[in-house]
C-alpha cells in the first residue's frame, strides 16, 4: 500500500499462498514473475517506483515487503481519533 509504505496485511509473506498471479500492471508497465505486487516497492510521493530494480529483486532497501499494513493502519487510525 503506497500511502503507508507497507506490503500485505502482516507483511509480504501474505502473498505466498494468495491469488496473486505473480504478474502486475503498474503505471502503464507490465511486470511478470514477480515475488510481490509492485506497490510493495518503495515509491515516491507521486507513486513512481523509487528503485527500478525492486521488481527484479525485492529487498529491505528497495521495498516494504517486511512491513505489514495492519500496524500502519492502526497507527493512522489512532492519530485521527
Amino acid at each position: 500500500m503506497p500511502l503507508f509504505s507497507c506490503c500485505g496485511f502482516t507483511n509480504g509473506d501474505d502473498f505466498e499462498n494468495s491469488r496473486f498471479t505473480r504478474n502486475d500492471f503498474y503505471q502503464n508497465k507490465e511486470y511478470q514473475d514477480i515475488q510481490y505486487p509492485i506497490t510493495c516497492c518503495q515509491l515516491y510521493s507521486n507513486f513512481s517506483i523509487k528503485y527500478p530494480t525492486c521488481s527484479i529483486s525485492f529487498n529491505k532497501l528497495n521495498s516494504n515487503f517486511q512491513t505489514g499494513c495492519r500496524d500502519k493502519l492502526n497507527e493512522f487510525i489512532l492519530v485521527i481519533r
